[in-house]
């Protein structure tokens, strides 16, 4: 496995390093792993090898941030020369502007991984252009799906595959598969990353594509550092990168009650929090528990543009190719036409001034991620929609959503290990936008008291 963070091979490759070594390192343990896991769509082996020794003779190689570092992209994000899942005869034209930022900060882009469908599931599992299908396993427990949307990219992480990847998060689809492999997921504010969706035949932005207003892009990594490195390559703020110490005496809030309504928090979850609370609290913070109350707006909010998006995605299909997109993903489509007029502006201000007076006077919250332990790694593409949409609430609890809703930035961070279900667990940490840093900061000093296994250690399963 790829045992050196994003961080180290870094300075490795400024102070001399060649920076195929790493590359060439990572594309073995894929070839190696994931057939067992279904972390990638697509593997760049032959062209990820010529671009790691062309970066070799790079005039400014010492002053890379992510010099000769491996990393991997959703497959929902446009990579020039790389056909989607999703479409496999139109390979897209142009790199993303995120791709040729992690290009410019000398990464190399071994890959991209798998996704749910639309990026809409909690589940990662589908057919690729060839007609197998791939359901994307936990690295921990290959019993228990990766989950997702981003499922290939924490899957990848926790694997030992990549030490970094890009992912997109409208609902949670960063932070939840974090909490379940195990890794670090920031989902920074809205507007911090841009642009959101461009056109893959030219690589421009696009309006659209971002479940109005939902979608930002993030990190998955096994460290803060890394995590932080990523995004401030990912959003061109290289200050991100230096995380620093945390303010004393913060005041945070501990909320462990789920926001989706009839959905208990395991045992385990609540366990997970309040453990890092107390962690906090024996760093000199101010902790305390407090629930904070869920306007109606937030699941009207964010239920309506779940479905709408998907409508709006799906009527972007060109009729010839909408047989290959899923039953559940058509039937969530087809209510999302219905529900177009309930996706008001008005929600989004409604959500975000309750969730500033909640927390007046307060840093930071503290939740689980996600309300229990993820579901079993199967074809949940075959299944019904119903099952698809009941099994995603109960255990996801509505713990990221919100904050997608609200725009304000939020990270998943591992959390100890649930023995029983085989998986790790993990707690979530959410500011007030433009707080990245503080997020970030606080996330790195649990890491310091708490440190977490980097990749999984646990021999895959089935």
């Amino acid at each position: 496995m790829t045992a050196a963070t994003a961080a180290r091979i870094a300075a490795a490759v400024r102070a001399g390093a060649p920076p195929v070594d790493a590359v060439r390192t990572a594309l073995d343990v894929i070839e190696q792993l994931d057939g067992d896991l279904g972390a990638f769509a697509t593997v760049r082996r032959d062209r990820a090898l010529r671009e790691a020794a062309l970066l070799a003779g790079r005039s400014d190689l010492a002053r890379l941030p992510l010099a000769g570092v491996p990393v991997a992209v959703k497959d929902t994000v446009p990579v020039g020369g790389i056909a989607p899942w999703t479409d496999p005869s139109s390979p897209a034209r142009a790199d993303h502007p995120m791709v040729t930022r992690l290009r410019a900060a000398g990464a190399v882009v071994v890959g991209t991984t798998t996704a749910s469908d639309a990026s809409l599931w909690p589940t990662t599992d589908g057919h690729a252009p060839d007609g197998r299908l791939v359901v994307t396993r936990n690295p921990w427990n290959s019993a228990r799906t990766a989950g997702g949307s981003s499922g290939g990219a924490a899957a990848a992480v926790a694997g030992g595959l990549v030490p970094v990847a890009q992912g997109s998060d409208s609902l949670g689809s960063v932070r939840i598969p974090a909490a379940a492999c195990g890794v670090v997921g920031v989902k920074p504010g809205a507007g911090l990353v841009r642009p959101v969706s461009v056109d893959p035949r030219t690589g421009r932005p696009v309006r659209g594509g971002d479940w109005f207003g939902l979608m930002t892009h993030g990190a998955l990594a096994t460290t803060v550092e890394d995590a932080a490195l990523l995004l401030s390559v990912l959003a061109g703020r290289s200050g991100l990168a230096a995380v620093a110490d945390p303010p004393r005496c913060l005041r945070v809030a501990v909320s462990v009650r789920a926001p989706a309504p009839g959905v208990r928090t395991s045992r385990e979850g609540v366990r997970a929090a309040f453990e890092v609370a107390g962690v906090l609290r024996r760093a000199g913070h101010d902790v305390e528990r407090a629930e904070p109350r869920y306007p109606a707006s937030v699941s009207r909010g964010t239920l309506a543009r779940w479905a709408a998006a998907a409508a709006q995605d799906l009527d972007a299909v060109p009729p010839g190719r909408r047989g290959d997109v899923q039953p559940r993903t058509v039937r969530h489509a087809a209510l999302g036409r219905r529900m177009r007029p309930q996706v008001r502006a008005e929600d989004v201000g409604t959500w975000q001034a309750a969730a500033e007076r909640f927390l007046a006077g307060r840093a930071l919250l503290l939740t689980p991620p996600v309300a229990t332990a993820p579901p079993a790694a199967s074809a949940w593409s075959r299944r019904s929609w119903t099952a698809n949409v009941v099994s995603s609430l109960r255990w996801t609890g509505g713990f990221a959503a919100p904050w997608n809703l609200a725009g304000w930035p939020a990270l998943s961070l591992p959390a100890g290990h649930d023995a029983a279900a085989g998986v790790p667990l993990g707690v979530q940490l959410v500011a007030r936008p433009g707080d990245e840093s503080l997020l970030l900061a606080v996330a790195a000093l649990i890491e310091a008291r708490q440190p977490w296994p980097r990749v999984a250690t646990r021999k895959m399963r089935r």
